[in-house]
């Protein structure tokens, strides 16, 4: 059925036995002008999972704040005001999958930031201590800022295996890390076998990038394809940025991996789409169907590509093993 926007405040389960809130057929939770409310808002509680839920015109979709040990699973939020799901009030071990988000950013006539997933706290302050998220194997599409946007000071933040697209970006890019870029020290984000593709800039003063960090993080087996500014934008004051095995197809006029001179180090190797010697650059006849969106490699493009030194990533974007010694294959796929 239709239910009104749902509240849950302070309700705890266990480790041994969670409190799980699962859709039987189709469960719609439903506002209706886009202007209050979250279609799911979950605060003060621990140990629960919601499961198999829709959510629509709801200023937010699902919202958590001041909880820990919370699943979001097989979740479809879409048509929603602002963000999709929203993270923050210091919750902790939050783990976001298989969702599909759309359509984000309805306020106002379309005119609000619409991210897909919102990790922490947009002010300077540094008060919203997030931490422990992974979100995992989620569909993002057609969101009217970040796909996916992780705030400062949040720690251990894993990015994994999700795909996004049609992302029109009134800030910086699909994919961002947001955090103190005055530190050196180590959050722990990684972002891993993610698909990024077609992002472009709301207006001239903004920027369509796939993939922005302030901060040190770890980027690996990604395959990024249009984004209209930029592939990879590090742009911190400190910290290190270790971009690993990505591959990059028209990422954008202002080119494929940028540091702004501002003091972060980049460790940049084994890329398929930057030029240099430690990558190597990208053609549109050495992938199997770039209008598809496959961008894994075609048999005699990959043999050329066969020489990279093995950097100690053990698998490739599809989790298929690489050569445990010896060469490994430039960009996010080993040849099948």
């Amino acid at each position: 059925g239709t239910y009104e926007p749902l509240r849950i405040d302070g309700l705890s389960g266990t480790a041994q036995a969670p409190v799980r809130l699962t859709a039987s057929g189709r469960v719609e939770f439903r506002d209706t002008d886009y202007q209050s409310n979250a279609g799911i808002l979950i605060e003060n509680s621990q140990f629960l999972e919601v499961v198999g839920m829709s959510v629509r015109q709801s200023l937010w979709g699902i919202y958590v704040n001041n909880s820990t040990d919370i699943v979001l699973e097989r979740n479809d939020v879409s048509d929603v005001g602002q963000e999709a799901i929203r993270v923050k009030g210091g919750s902790a071990r939050v783990r976001i999958e298989e969702n599909v988000i759309s359509d984000t950013g309805k306020r106002d006539g379309g005119s609000a930031n619409g991210e897909g997933i919102y990790i922490g706290t947009g002010s300077p302050g540094g008060v919203d201590l997030v931490s422990d998220v992974l979100i995992i194997n989620n569909q993002i599409s057609h969101t009217t800022d970040e796909a996916i946007d992780i705030k400062r000071p949040a720690t251990n933040i894993e990015i994994v295996g999700n795909t996004i697209s049609d992302v029109v970006t009134q800030t910086s890019g699909a994919i961002v890390i947001h955090l103190n870029n005055e530190s050196s020290d180590d959050p722990n984000i990684v972002i891993e076998r993610n698909t990024v593709r077609n992002v472009t800039r709301s207006s001239q003063f903004r920027d369509g990038n796939c993939i922005v960090a302030q901060a040190t993080v770890r980027i690996v087996n990604n395959v990024l394809q249009d984004c209209q500014h930029r592939g990879i934008f590090l742009r911190g004051t400190a910290g290190t940025a270790t971009v690993l095995h990505n591959t990059l197809l028209n990422t954008g006029d202002l080119g494929t991996i940028v540091v702004e001179e501002q003091g972060m180090q980049l460790i940049n190797e084994n890329n398929l789409g930057p030029e240099g010697d430690a990558n190597r650059a990208a053609q549109f006849e050495m992938f199997v169907d770039v209008d598809g969106g496959d961008l894994q490699l075609r048999a005699d493009a990959a043999v050329e590509l066969q020489s990279a030194p093995n950097r100690g990533v053990p698998d490739d974007a599809a989790g298929d093993a690489r050569p445990v010694s010896g060469a490994v294959t430039f960009g996010a796929y080993e040849p099948q």
